[in-house]
């Protein structure tokens, strides 16, 4: 131990260095380069560095932590190295800026370094000349450059090549910034056809489309997409052998790695027109209609029925707002409702988004009698005839019988004309008025279970302290138990103030709020650290615990919607926020009977 103790204090006490360096110093566009940060003289307690400048660079992965121990001349020297991976994405002078570091109160801080990158290929502009000339290059096609709100525009990507090409790979995604987008799918094996451009034959495959919605006016503009490629390029060289390098034989040729973006597009988004609005538009674009249905026209009292309300044609499905803004007003008083259900089936084939948007309201009519429920009606802006249109549906009878709990010869009293105890009448004969003589007994303090709950209660709630406090510090040494312990009711605390922003304009803060908490939730209740938790992780814990794996698909699909909320365009309407809330206490409900069963096994 007395050794132990030397030696950590030799480390404490080293002298730490902190470098930076890369592994290559000149790079092509596209292509990565690793930076390594580097504190040699200590293996524990070192923070993560402060993320350096880049200039002509973006980050593509880490930072990636790693420790080594040496002993030298029987002293023992600790390194720690934070790998951050970069790539190039500007020909020209890149540069990494110093990073700093502050470990045990003392400031250390790492030279820049200048990078050369070189280009990888002009971008091409569809019809400028090099887009035109280059042996391969891609385009984006708009179905239209001027749209309305909240209309769907086409975006169509395209590869024209006239060389051989392998295992393309999409390495950037373009941003849409102001769009709500939706991915459409294309067939495995892409069909190639052929374009003459500049009166040079060119091979063309489309190997992308996105349907886009603005959810804002203005100029708004689609950032490039960048494509990897490899481009297999013919030698050009005289030799007595020049027969082998004809293509028939396969040989005098070489693949290279090019990146190739996509133009800039830009998008003039009009506001929808304002003068003939109806009262209750809600931002519906596209061409809809709609039905309502009840699943059973005449019931008993106290029984369920379902309200379905269902919109169905081409449009931005997933924003369809709810066409009963406030149910407690619209259904009759004597009819108790609940939230719809709400359920979507979309569909993206040529190019289209349209489906279905269902609500299912669920009823439960508390008096007899004849219920009438009132016709609803729903607008949208058709951008094909540039109009406005509301839809309507006719009114629903429901027939409601007395039920077994109803009564009276009128069917019992409606809900809606329920009051307050009030007095109606003085004709009541109390048995007895009068409280009575008070007679004290002849019992001796001691012999009262009140006064020894008294004389013990203090010296019990010292001992509930004093075994607290010693579980306390048994759990000190074991972060990870402690963590497991108190994750329910971090989770809980998460959750409430996830619910606190849930109607704020600005949604990154509730899908913030929601993944941080499951994220840490689960990561607790797995014994993992959260602060470097994936998905991997997630998953191999969990299989590890042997738990039903329906839970995590619920879990992950809820940390990929609020991703998409957070990192994407667009946001959800307030009820599907409202179901994820849900969704994720559904889920930390669910863990925790789980772990309680287990507890109850061991």
């Amino acid at each position: 131990m007395l050794l132990l103790l030397l030696l950590s204090a030799s480390i404490a006490e080293a002298q730490i260095e902190f470098r930076a360096s890369v592994d290559q110093m000149s790079v092509r566009v596209g292509e990565q380069v690793k930076l390594l940060l580097e504190v040699k003289g200590a293996a524990s307690g070192v923070p993560v560095p402060v993320t350096p400048s880049l200039v002509g660079l973006e980050l593509a992965g880490g930072p990636f932590r790693s420790t080594e121990l040496q002993i030298i001349n029987g002293r023992m020297i600790g390194s720690t190295t934070y790998t951050y991976v970069l790539r190039a994405s500007t020909p020209g002078a890149g540069k990494i800026g110093a990073s700093s570091l502050n470990f045990k109160g003392k400031q250390y801080a790492t030279q820049p370094i200048e990078i050369q990158i070189t280009g990888a290929g002009e971008p091409t502009t569809p019809g400028g000349p090099k887009g035109q000339t280059e042996d391969v290059f891609v385009r984006v096609r708009t179905d239209k450059k001027r749209t309305y709100q909240n209309e769907k525009v086409l975006l169509t990507y395209s590869i024209y090549f006239r060389a051989s090409i392998t295992s393309p790979e999409i390495v950037r995604l373009p941003r849409t910034a102001g769009f709500w987008a939706e991915e459409v799918p294309l067939p495995r094996d892409l069909p190639v056809h052929e374009e003459v451009i500049s009166g040079v034959q060119h091979r063309v495959a489309v190997f992308k489309q996105m349907a886009l919605f603005p959810t804002q006016t203005g100029k708004l503009t689609v950032e490039p997409l960048t494509l990897r490629i490899q481009v297999e390029v013919k030698a050009r060289r005289r030799d007595p052998f020049g027969l082998f390098n004809d293509p028939f034989f396969g040989m005098g040729a070489r693949t290279e790695t090019r990146e190739v973006q996509s133009p800039t597009v830009a998008i003039e988004v009009e506001p929808l027109p304002v003068e003939s609005q109806p009262a209750d538009f809600g931002g519906a674009v596209g061409d809809f209609k709609m039905e309502a249905t009840l699943d059973r026209t005449a019931v008993s009292a106290h029984e369920a029925v379902t309200l379905t309300f269902r919109i169905n044609g081409e449009g931005n499905i997933k924003t369809l707002a709810d066409p009963i803004p406030d149910p407690k007003t619209f259904f009759p008083p004597d009819i108790e409702s609940y939230d719809p259900k709400v359920t979507e089936d979309i569909r993206r084939t040529g190019g289209n988004i349209s489906g279905s948007k269902t609500f299912e309201y669920l009823l439960i009519p508390r008096a007899a009698g004849v219920q009438d429920i009132p016709s609803i009606t729903y607008s949208f802006f058709n951008p094909k005839s540039k109009r406005y249109h509301t839809l309507s549906t006719p009114p629903l009878t429901l027939q409601v019988e007395k039920g077994a709990e109803t009564g009276g010869a009128g069917g019992g009293v409606p809900v809606a004309l329920k009051r307050g105890v009030e007095q109606i009448a003085e004709d009541i004969a109390y048995m007895k008025v009068k409280s009575g003589a008070f007679h004290r007994r002849g019992v001796a303090p001691y012999e009262e279970i009140t006064f020894w709950l008294a004389l013990t209660a203090p010296w019990a709630a010292v001992a509930v302290v004093f075994v607290e406090r010693r579980r306390r510090d048994k759990l000190a040494g074991t972060p990870l138990r402690l963590r497991n312990l108190r994750a329910p009711s971090q989770a809980r605390k998460g959750l409430v103030r996830a619910r606190k922003v849930l109607g704020r304009s600005d949604g990154e803060v509730f899908y913030g709020a929601v993944t941080h908490t499951l994220r840490d939730y689960l990561a607790g209740r797995l014994n993992r650290p959260a602060e470097d938790f994936t998905m991997l992780q997630l998953e191999e814990a969990w299989k590890e615990r042997v738990w039903p794996t329906e839970i995590l698909e619920q879990a992950r699909r809820i940390l990929d919607e609020c991703d998409f909320a957070r990192f994407a365009s667009g946001d959800f309407p307030a009820a599907r926020r409202g179901e994820l809330l849900r969704e994720a206490e559904q889920i930390v409900e669910a863990v925790e009977h789980i772990v309680a069963a287990e507890g109850k096994k061991t």
